[in-house]
């Protein structure tokens, strides 16, 4: 047994070994590569306006789906939202790193703004596998669901439940420091049944 990993660490350095050699070998044949060329703030103004344009309409799309997704909660409605939310971030992340390149550049205030809010605007980066971004949005989606599909049963499972809209009117007029008490007891419920 040690004999064979003796082998494995010694073929392990050796294969280290020899793709170092060929990575150096290669760099020493390759030709000097020029230093790639800074960026005009016209080129950083276009980049803007078709970002902007391309954000505008993927961000109203996506808004309409989630509108109602949040409106009309089922798995179809969220699907909807997770494929516009998809596309929207993964959009989003793509100018962002693209937007890396204007930032040696001395640009015009109002642009180096927009620049600057495009390379942070991304709040959850998708990452580069449509295949995982396309679990990520579903994620995000299903989060925002659950809060409107969320019950409480304050005399547990068999009693009566209520939904987030039942909120404020579960009982009639009461004084505010009973209805503040009440209040208090209903959002911790809410919180024990996330939890």
């Amino acid at each position: 047994m040690i004999g064979v990993a003796k082998k494995r660490t010694v073929l392990n350095a050796l294969i280290l070994g020899l793709s170092f050699l060929c990575t150096s070998e290669l760099r020493a044949q390759a030709p000097a590569a020029t230093p790639p060329k800074k960026p005009a703030v016209n080129e950083a103004q276009a980049f803007v306006d078709d970002t902007e344009k391309q954000l505008f309409d993927l961000e109203i799309k996506a808004q309409r789906a989630a509108w109602v997704e949040e409106n009309f909660i089922t798995l179809d409605t969220e699907q909807m939202a997770a494929d516009a939310n998809q596309e929207v971030t993964a959009k989003g992340v793509l100018l962002s790193r693209g937007a890396h390149r204007f930032e040696s550049i001395s640009l015009p205030p109002e642009l180096a703004r927009k620049i600057l809010l495009l390379e942070i605007s991304t709040l959850l980066p998708s990452p580069a596998d449509p295949a995982l971004q396309k679990e990520l949005a579903a994620i995000e989606t299903s989060l925002e669901g659950d809060y409107g599909k969320g019950t409480w049963c304050p005399d547990g499972p068999q009693g009566k439940c209520f939904d987030v809209t039942a909120l404020g009117q579960l009982d009639g007029p009461q004084p505010r420091s009973r209805r503040v008490e009440k209040s208090l007891g209903r959002l911790a419920g809410r919180r024990r049944s996330y939890a």
